[in-house]
């Protein structure tokens, strides 16, 4: 038999570490090698061999160092040393001493497997809880840095906000400094566009030839106004109370109005065609009548309600000829209530102006426009007259606006209308071609003709004393109008017969044939006041006079005497050379020489007409101004 081969401790420590990595799982047992019970009790039978073993296998020297030095702390219940020192190597390779010798390696293979997997598993629980505890460290730092970097926008964010609140700051001191000027900018601004502003006064409502259609389609508009308001009355909020009020108010006398026509109009039609002729008058007194109840009466006996006094001598708003004398330096001056006039204002949401303390009835209007006119208008203390026209131009627009709201008609409405008329045409005439700041001629112009066709409209209530002069002054002042010449035409035999209105008729008809030197020959009949009325249209009709001159008498060798053509173009001899030369005609002397290849086109028009109709003297404007605008009357 052969001998015994010394176990191999490298093979041993390879097999171990093979073994190792096999988590859980079991080695399977060769052939012929009991198992761990049988290894058990083996161990316990013979202790002799256990010696034997270690002997020949120098496990105690190599295998037990081995496993200490490998970190595995199992130190045996024996002295190995003692066991070299006693036992003998042996002389003879027993076949079942092999077997349990192999099997006892296998058993310790296996406890050292064990062992190693044991601390591995310990091992790695170790290294899982402090990887977890570094995890939950830095995901609390990320956590504090977001915090961090939030709170540092925010601050770059405020600091940023806190800049640009310091520029608009120091872009909005000189704004919010200058808040007041603007107002009071704002204000004359204001003032000055409802200056251009203006209202057509509504007196009668004409009705077509079918009176039921003309109802059913008044029907329809009620009805289409009281849902409009409805509608815009119920999103009002409660804290607008006027407008609340004043929406009311019109739904009411919406309401009235349609159940007033509403009933008329069932009335009429269960009536037959015989009684269409009786109905007439019954309508037009319910509709008469509920016109009358629906308009407000004016209580203020004074020129300037009480309120507005109190009102504009607070804020100081008060014109100069309203002060009380000795008040004029004062911080407030105080006012003149016999001199103190309701000034114009503008409708606005929200503001009453219906309340008959702040209307003056007709008697006081007219007692108001003739203030204006006597102390104010033809005075001579009161300069410059622009300041003058601008003054009693805004009262008499207020007097205006008291008898749109009124419904003022009759004698009283005629007055007032005149003498507004007269000074809007005599202010027309004296201040021609001053600047536009202080006289626009589109703003009068547009009041003119507003106060005309009022006026004309009242005359056609009853007979008037004056009515024949205004009637012809109208005519004078729309030269050139179809509807001029038309309404003229259809005035009565007696009032178109008048020698006023006759010779308004010829100056028309000259102007319409062009025929500039029959129009300035009749111009030379009319009076001051019919003067101011055609003054517009006589510097083109000059113009026509002297390009017709300078074609009919284009020679040079032809002269035409300066005196003859000043009479002709109705002017003084130094203003009709003045004209001709600014045309190009030359002027030598007494004599005038046309030549149609000289004639030019004047470039400043506004200034020539002024030119060419001012009084020598201002003394003539104060005089004539009284007697043409409230002497008449």
């Amino acid at each position: 038999m052969a001998s015994k081969k010394p176990l191999n401790i490298r093979k041993v420590e390879k097999t171990a570490s093979s073994d190792s990595k096999k988590v859980g799982g079991t080695r399977k047992p060769r052939d012929g090698v009991p198992s761990r019970r049988t290894m058990s009790s083996l161990a316990d039978n013979d202790s002799t061999l256990v010696s034997s073993v270690l002997e020949s296998s120098h496990l105690a020297g190599n295998v037990f160092q081995s496993t200490v030095l490998d970190g595995h702390c199992m130190r045996p219940d024996f002295d190995v040393s003692v066991i070299k020192e006693k036992v003998a190597p042996p002389s003879a390779v027993d076949p079942e001493n092999e077997e349990r010798d192999i099997a006892t390696e296998t058993f310790i293979l296996a406890f050292l497997t064990a062992k190693i997997q044991h601390n591995t598993r310990k091992m790695r629980e170790e290294f899982e809880r402090n990887i977890m505890a570094v995890m939950e460290k830095e995901q609390q730092l990320c956590t504090q840095v977001n915090r961090k970097k939030q709170q540092y926008l925010l601050l770059e964010k405020q600091k940023q906000l806190n800049s640009l609140l310091d520029l608009q700051i120091e872009a909005l001191t000189p704004v919010a400094a200058a808040a007041k000027t603007f107002a009071e900018e704002y204000n004359s601004f204001a003032t000055a566009v409802d200056a251009t502003r203006h209202q057509l006064p509504v007196k009668n409502v004409h009705i077509g030839e079918d009176p039921e259609q003309f109802l059913d389609e008044a029907v329809k508009c009620l009805k289409q106004s009281e849902c409009l308001l409805q509608h815009y009355t119920k999103d009002i909020p409660t804290d607008c109370e006027a407008v609340t009020e004043s929406l009311r108010e019109m739904k009411n006398t919406g309401n009235e109005i349609s159940q007033q026509l509403t009933r008329w109009h069932q009335s009429r039609r269960g009536r037959g065609h015989r009684h269409k002729e009786q109905g007439r008058p019954n309508r037009e007194r319910v509709v008469k009548q509920t016109a009358e109840d629906s308009v407000p009466r004016g209580t203020c006996m004074t020129m300037c309600p009480d309120y507005e006094l109190r009102q504009r001598e607070a804020q100081n708003r008060l014109h100069r000829f309203e002060m009380l004398a000795g008040t004029e330096r004062d911080r407030l001056p105080r006012a003149d209530v016999s001199r103190a006039v309701k000034e114009y204002s503008r409708p606005a949401a929200g503001k009453d102006s219906t309340r008959a303390s702040d209307l003056r009835p007709p008697s006081v209007l007219l007692k108001t426009v003739c203030y204006l006119v006597d102390d104010i208008a033809a005075s001579s203390t009161f300069q410059p007259w622009t300041e003058v026209y601008s003054f009693v131009f805004d009262r008499l627009r207020s007097v205006r606006q008291d008898m749109i709201i009124q419904r003022v008609s009759g004698p009283d409405c005629v007055a007032v209308l005149e003498k507004s008329v007269r000074f809007l045409l005599y202010a027309s005439y004296r201040l021609c071609g001053q600047p536009l700041q202080y006289y626009d001629p589109r703003i009068n112009d547009t009041h003119l003709q507003e106060s005309l066709s009022w006026l004309l409209e009242s005359y056609r209530d009853g007979k008037h004393p004056h009515q024949e002069e205004f009637q012809a002054l109208s005519l004078l002042y729309n030269l050139g109008s179809t509807h001029a010449i038309q309404h003229v035409l259809e005035l009565p035999e007696r009032t178109r017969s008048s020698p006023a209105v006759q010779l308004a008729l010829a100056v028309s008809r000259a102007h319409t044939e062009r025929n500039p030197v029959r129009l300035l020959r009749l111009t030379q009949r009319l009076d001051f006041l019919q003067v101011c009325a055609v003054h517009r249209h006589l510097l083109p009709c000059r113009r026509d006079l002297l390009l017709l001159y300078s074609h009919g008498h284009n020679s040079r060798n032809c002269r035409y005497p300066l005196q003859r053509l000043a009479r002709l173009l109705f002017l003084k001899d130094p203003l009709a050379a003045e004209l001709c030369q600014e045309y190009g005609v030359n002027v030598s002397g007494e004599w005038v020489n046309f030549s149609k290849s000289s004639f030019t086109e004047a470039p400043s028009g506004d200034l020539q007409c002024r030119r060419t109709h001012e009084p020598v003297e201002d003394e003539q404007w104060n005089s004539s101004a009284g007697s043409e605008i409230h002497g008449c009357a």
